[in-house]
């Protein structure tokens, strides 16, 4: 049976967008979460998405692959008087690029592992629920392998 390499994936990511500058920078690593979000939680933020995991039975390796998305959910980014610095939907862009530069052609250590992460995309989406809000969706694919 395949080993299931979703949860030391995301944790790899987790610790690696918290120690990056310039994620930190536009999100704190208080406001990284791993899946739930909590009720009181303030923008931005994000949050790993749902991943899919695929093993790769044919390769007569340990391996997979595991796909997964970093969402961000971002406002305005105003000064101390309330007027509009940035607006949310260039800030999602930003707050995207950061994550994505990040982790786009890293390698992470997993336990005896290695994941080769690849940027995939990006889809920035208006939240319907809440104008001023804007979401992104940053896509990866992580090859792991021993």
């Amino acid at each position: 049976m395949a080993q299931d390499f979703t949860m030391p994936v995301r944790d790899a990511v987790m610790r690696t967008l918290a120690a990056s500058p310039a994620v930190t920078v536009l999100v704190p690593a208080s406001s990284q979460y791993r899946g739930t979000v909590p009720v009181g939680r303030t923008f931005p933020f994000t949050r790993y998405g749902a991943p899919i995991a695929v093993p790769l039975r044919a390769s007569g390796l340990d391996s997979a692959t595991i796909r997964f998305t970093i969402h961000s959910f971002t406002k305005p980014l105003n000064d101390a008087s309330g007027r509009v610095l940035r607006p949310a939907e260039d800030q999602s862009h930003i707050i995207a690029a950061a994550i994505a530069s990040a982790l786009d052609d890293r390698v992470l250590r997993l336990d005896g592992y290695t994941a080769s992460i690849v940027w995939t995309g990006t889809n920035q989406l208006q939240d319907p629920a809440e104008a001023d809000v804007w979401h992104a969706v940053t896509s990866f694919s992580a090859d792991v392998t021993g």
